[in-house]
């Protein structure tokens, strides 16, 4: 109170130095990155495997190069709002951020991005436009569908709603039906593409029709559904 009354306003870049200088008393350690999820505390991504798998792999590189990685939840149940979370990184002096994903009705992030650099992982459509680390989605489902017919089978479905199909660019869609036309003679089930979600009345009846050996999809509600 009394430095208010003479005055006194916190100089933020005074702040970013002293939270530089606390880091540096770790020698090991010369800064801190931003792991931003945009999904609140509660979003569903503690849920997906590949997002601890990548957390996990970009703390171990961060090490190596000499930073800690930190995680902060943003936008939904329990989130800093951007504005807020601009705040908090400034003051803690953290100047690089990392965004591993976005939800499929979330397209922007207004943070205050003149003071961050920042990178995108994955093909979220998102503004403002960002540097990327992309992996080769094709690539990906081209490589499964063949380890699971090195495995023996060939009746092979494919599940998609219309958010993921758009989100990786009608490239798993198109790697299906390119595996499907390389192997003619193998039973051919039709994609079944959620319009715009996949609902269980049209994923059983899809099912019961086809009855494919193995089904190739990140849609999680469909686990419990095969069981009933």
């Amino acid at each position: 109170k009394v430095a208010e009354k003479l005055g006194y306003h916190r100089d933020p870049e005074y702040s970013i130095l002293m939270a530089h200088m606390r880091q540096k008393r770790n020698d090991s350690i010369q800064g801190t990155l931003a792991w931003i999820f945009c999904h609140g505390k509660k979003g569903p991504w503690k849920k997906w495997l590949v997002y601890y798998r990548l957390l996990n792999g970009a703390k171990r590189r961060a090490l190596k190069l000499g930073y800690q990685l930190e995680t902060f939840e943003c936008g939904g149940p329990g989130g800093y709002s951007a504005k807020r979370l601009s705040t908090v990184l400034r003051s803690r002096g953290i100047e690089g951020v990392i965004i591993p994903s976005m939800p499929d009705d979330l397209y922007t992030l207004d943070l205050r991005w003149k003071y961050f650099a920042a990178v995108m992982i994955g093909n979220s459509p998102f503004h403002p436009p960002l540097n990327r680390i992309c992996y080769s989605e094709y690539e990906n489902m081209s490589q499964a569908l063949r380890t699971i017919r090195r495995y023996g089978y060939r009746k092979i479905g494919l599940v998609i709603s219309r958010g993921m199909e758009q989100r990786v660019n009608y490239v798993w869609p198109s790697a299906f039906l390119g595996y499907q036309h390389h192997f003619p003679k193998d039973p051919s089930v039709p994609i079944l593409l959620g319009k715009p979600i996949v609902r269980q009345c049209h994923f059983n009846q899809w099912f019961e029709t086809y009855r494919p050996q193995v089904i190739v999809s990140n849609e999680y509600p469909i686990i419990p559904w095969l069981d009933e």
